[in-house]
């Protein structure tokens, strides 16, 4: 009360629980959000984390807790965005980012981020863009709130970049090795067209395959790296 914690006497808030009673679900479910989102500024996290565990309501109507908790927050977002497009008549659009194995070391270090909340949240965050312009967002963010991105978190954000550009011309996986690049589509159209560009650009070093899927096969120069090979392919691709 007062001038505690506002000058030199610092102030502490204990939390207790019953030792005899067992606690609900819902209840350690809180608990652990107020653990996790402990530092100043953190109310939105945990009014969101809350959200999450009770649902949002219903939108339309007076009821205070919905089905949120059973898809999470960013899927019920995409359910209720899909729903209003059909109410609209408008054409669904979900895009999802194909898959790109790659071995790197692509990660958020603690030296950069110390904060394990802060790390969970970015994570998320970055799995979430969807076009190379939410990527470029991305980094100029976190270059203001924490200075430039070290290698591994700009090779992380490459990552989701490069998967941004295989969605837009068409790409359904995409894996790497330290050598060479495969890149699969479900259909050759998108190769049809482009197979006389892509064969003056890259030469030998590509070839096309029709194993499970149509896809290209790209033997890059070892001084490219995976990533960069597999940006300067989808770039060409999607010029031509």
């Amino acid at each position: 009360r007062g001038r505690v914690g506002r000058w030199k006497h610092r102030a502490f808030a204990y939390l207790l629980v019953p030792g005899n009673k067992a606690l609900t679900e819902v209840a350690q479910k809180r608990l652990k959000a107020l653990e996790e989102f402990s530092t100043l500024g953190s109310g939105f996290r945990i009014a969101m984390r809350d959200l999450e565990i009770r649902g949002c309501g219903n939108i339309l109507g007076a009821r205070q807790s919905g089905h949120i908790a059973a898809v999470g927050y960013d899927a019920y977002n995409q359910l209720i965005a899909e729903a209003v497009s059909e109410l609209k008549g408008e054409p669904i659009k979900v895009r999802t980012l194909p898959p790109f194995d790659v071995n790197i070391d692509a990660a958020i270090p603690d030296e950069y981020i110390p904060l394990e909340s802060q790390k969970v949240t970015l994570y998320k965050r970055i799995s979430s863009t969807q076009s190379v312009d939410d990527v470029d967002d991305m980094i100029e963010e976190l270059t203001d709130r924490f200075g430039v991105p070290p290698q591994p978190v700009m090779r992380l954000l490459e990552v989701m970049s490069t998967r941004a550009l295989a969605a837009q011309v068409g790409a359904k996986r995409l894996a790497a090795t330290q050598e060479s690049l495969t890149i699969e589509f479900d259909s050759n159209k998108i190769l049809e067209s482009a197979k006389k560009g892509l064969a003056e650009t890259f030469g030998d070093r590509l070839k096309f395959t029709w194993a499970e899927r149509p896809g290209i096969v790209y033997r890059f120069p070892s001084e490219t790296g995976p990533v960069a090979a597999a940006k300067q392919l989808l770039e060409t691709l999607a010029d031509l």
